[in-house]
């Protein structure tokens, strides 16, 4: 009879949780830890969730860097199962893909909008990533492909994952991105280097390498904005 009493309270609290929401909309009407504590519903049904969003929280700092946690990292949160670790990461990609397949497209000339969405792509990642923008002819982003993840700081990419994307893709223009975690975009000499020499193989397969972008914490730099990236059709 206790667990019976217990969990018509978490119920009644979730409805009345849900009537909050539903009346305004607005979740910056709510604090941090009930933002969580409602997402969770939908993984954990028959548990109280509020002590679980306060331990993720007290782990993780923030909203964001809770939804963008490893799910590893999340299971050691006690009451966030491998299933519901797997669920949020689920719904973090889902929300990024979604900025590319809505009704507005996302265009390579709308800079803030393009810069927002991929500082939310490498937003939490604690080593380097390469991606690949596949470019309409419209440069308009059709879709985005992980290429390589690094190690220590380091990124090589693997020129035969990088020909067989590209073909693939049936596009003839891309965009590479990365990321630097120590938060500061500048392109190393090793990004201006490497950069060519993907350009330049490239261009064989009859793609053409337009800008690379890196990001940092609170920024975006283009290399082809700065000059960075060769004008002729081979290495200097």
């Amino acid at each position: 009879m206790g667990e019976n009493r217990n969990e018509n309270v978490h119920s009644g609290h979730r409805q009345r949780m849900r009537d909050r929401f539903e009346k305004n909309m607005d979740l910056s009407l709510f604090a941090d830890h009930e933002v969580l504590e409602m997402m969770l519903y939908a993984y954990i049904p028959m548990k109280d969730t509020n002590e679980i969003a306060h331990d993720l929280l007290k782990k993780f700092l923030s909203v964001e860097n809770v939804l963008n946690a490893d799910p590893k990292e999340l299971e050691t949160v006690k009451g966030i199962s491998h299933r519901t670790a797997l669920s949020m990461a689920f719904m973090r990609q889902l929300y990024r893909t979604s900025a590319l397949r809505g009704g507005q497209k996302l265009m390579l000339a709308e800079r803030e909008r393009l810069y927002r969405y991929l500082k939310e792509l490498y937003f939490g990642e604690s080593e380097e990533k390469m991606n690949v923008l596949f470019i309409d002819v419209n440069m308009c982003v059709v879709s985005v492909e992980q290429l390589e993840r690094g190690q220590n700081d380091t990124l090589k990419v693997d020129m035969k994952h990088l020909a067989a994307s590209v073909l693939s893709s049936k596009c003839t223009t891309i965009v590479l991105v990365h990321n630097h975690p120590d938060g500061d975009p500048t392109p190393s000499r090793d990004d201006i280097t490497t950069t060519n020499r993907i350009r330049y193989f490239v261009k064989e397969f009859g793609i053409e390498l337009i800008d690379h972008f890196i990001v940092g914490r609170d920024n975006v730099i283009s290399m082809a904005d700065n000059g960075l990236l060769y004008q002729n059709d081979s290495l200097e």
